[in-house]
């Protein structure tokens, strides 16, 4: 079966939301944790530590983001799976955002319709079935009478 346009504009995205998430998350972060580190003579307002948490969450969902990238490429069904759960958590946490914003941007909408629509896009049959070849048990049970 051949790759779903759908799911080639879906890896591209997701290689294009890591590297903003690199560039957004880890970057602006490192010259601030080594000046909080430089001038604290009191460890207990744990500012740096937080920091380096907001560093290592955005490296981990850099990576998260490349590999649903390139196994979405590749057409691999456990990245179809990490795409929608990845897509799911963006739109919980924009919805959480909402709520605590208090007022409803057009980044919110923006951002919770595509993630619908890629969860929408990559649980329709048609789209499952393209991961599912030559793989050993994701088979639909009327296949298998």
């Amino acid at each position: 079966m051949t790759k779903p346009v759908g799911v080639r504009i879906i890896a591209i995205g997701f290689f294009l939301e890591a590297a903003v998430i690199a560039i957004m998350g880890i970057r602006p972060m490192l010259p601030l944790i080594y000046q909080l580190i430089k001038t604290s003579n009191d460890a207990s307002t744990g500012l740096a530590e937080i920091a380096a948490m907001v560093v290592l969450d955005s490296f981990v969902f850099t990576v998260l983001h490349v590999l649903a990238g390139w196994g979405l490429w590749k057409l691999k069904n456990w990245a179809r799976v990490l795409a929608i759960i990845l897509s799911t958590l963006a739109a919980v946490f924009e919805l959480l955002r909402w709520l605590f914003a208090h007022h409803l941007g057009v980044s919110y909408i923006l951002s919770i319709g595509i993630s619908a629509v890629i969860v929408f896009y990559l649980t329709k049959p048609n789209v499952a079935a393209a991961f599912s070849h030559g793989s050993v048990g994701v088979r639909r049970l009327d296949q298998l009478a």
